[in-house]
C-alpha cells in the first residue's frame, strides 16, 4: 500500500511541478495581452507583473478578476479564452495540491505504522 501512496504522490509531485510552470508562462501571456490591448483593465489589476510589479495587493485583484469572470466582458474571444485557461488551470493546481497535502499525510502515516511493527 504504501508503494502506491508513494508512486501516487510522486506523479502528482511532477503533475504539480509541471503544471505551475505552464501557469506562469500563461500568466506572463496574460498580463502581456492585457497591458497591450486591455490597458484599462491592466491598470486597474494594479499593472501586475511575474516578478517587478508583484505585490499581495495586485495578486488578489488579478486572482478576484479570474475568480469573477470578469474578463468575459472584455470583447476579445482569445484574451478571454486565456483568462479561462488560467483560471481553469490555476483551479486544477489548488486541487492537485490539495490532493497532493492529503497523499503526504496518508504516505507519512503509513511509513510510520510499517516501522512500528518492524521492530524499528
Amino acid at each position: 500500500m504504501t508503494d502506491v501512496v508513494a508512486l501516487a504522490f510522486s506523479g502528482l509531485f511532477a503533475l504539480q511541478a509541471v503544471g505551475t510552470v505552464v501557469y506562469l508562462v500563461l500568466v506572463v501571456r496574460l498580463f502581456s495581452r492585457l497591458e497591450s490591448r486591455h490597458r484599462p483593465v491592466f491598470e486597474a489589476l494594479g499593472s501586475p507583473s511575474l516578478i517587478l510589479n508583484n505585490s499581495i495587493s495586485n495578486n488578489f485583484k488579478v486572482l478576484g478578476w479570474l475568480w469573477g469572470k470578469d474578463y468575459e466582458g472584455l470583447g476579445d474571444p482569445d484574451t478571454e479564452r486565456l483568462a479561462e485557461t488560467v483560471r481553469r488551470l490555476l483551479l486544477g493546481l489548488l486541487v492537485t495540491f490539495a490532493i497532493l497535502i492529503a497523499t503526504f499525510f496518508l504516505l507519512g502515516v503509513g511509513l510510520s505504522s510499517n516501522n512500528r511493527w518492524s521492530g524499528a
